[in-house]
């Protein structure tokens, strides 16, 4: 049988800070999300190859610290911020985590208030949003933006991850494509493309294209790139000058 993807009521928000609502979600994130395992390998190597020994990764939207169970293993010498504003997420992340916390501190922290986030961090080589700017708005995510550019050292990277708008009017051409995803997926959702496509819209999320996320980066002062799209689900990277 399928597993259904979170717990969910059509045109209400995800409910993060509700225990039942977070552990549900943790046991079922790559449901409704199949590309989830190979964005997430891909995301484990760019760390890898940037992230400066001795630094600090800023994780701006931690979650249940699914991602740095990976990076840990990935990334020799991680340091880790973890950054969430769900108290019930950083329990799990705590609790998943919990032979690397010498190396992790955990901060509860709302990201639509960014700029009173205090660090005690300074060396930051790496900055991640990982599935968390399609919960701000436009002017909320270009605020973080300036916000992680401020924080990264010369030459630092951000890397994104998430969920972008999609062009439903294609949905013709796209079904057959989320058909192939959802039967190849390691965990289904039993969802069809116009299920799938309802529950996002209904969810009254702010996604954006990415290239309208690359535009508010460059006028950041980011040099970026997107280096992988599937279907809404995409991986965007951008750099610091030094």
């Amino acid at each position: 049988m399928p597993l259904k993807a979170v717990c969910y009521t059509y045109g209400m928000k995800d409910s993060w800070h509700d225990n039942l609502f977070a552990s549900h979600w943790d046991a079922t994130s790559n449901a409704g999300n199949p590309t989830r395992q190979q964005q997430l390998e891909i995301l484990t190597k760019i760390v890898k190859a940037t992230y400066q020994p001795g630094s600090t990764l800023l994780d701006l939207g931690i979650g249940s610290g699914q991602v740095e169970k990976l990076l840990f293993t990935g990334v020799p010498g991680l340091s880790v911020v973890g950054v969430d504003s769900s108290k019930e997420m950083l329990r799990l992340a705590k609790e998943r985590l919990v032979d690397n916390l010498r190396h992790t501190v955990l901060i509860n922290h709302d990201l639509t208030e960014v700029s009173t986030l205090k660090l005690d961090a300074t060396n930051i080589s790496v900055i991640l949003s990982v599935q968390a700017l399609h919960e701000l708005t436009h002017s909320e995510k270009q605020s973080l933006f300036k916000y992680v550019y401020s924080k990264l050292i010369g030459g630092g990277y951000y890397l994104i991850v998430d969920r972008f708008t999609i062009n439903a009017s294609l949905e013709q051409a796209l079904t057959p494509v989320w058909d192939y995803l959802e039967e190849h997926a390691g965990q289904k959702s039993g969802q069809s493309f116009s299920e799938y496509v309802k529950k996002v819209q209904d969810k009254q999320d702010f996604t954006a294209t990415p290239q309208q996320h690359m535009e508010w980066l460059e006028q950041t002062g980011f040099l970026t790139e997107c280096v992988y799209i599937n279907m809404d689900r995409g991986i965007i990277v951008a750099r610091k000058a030094q």
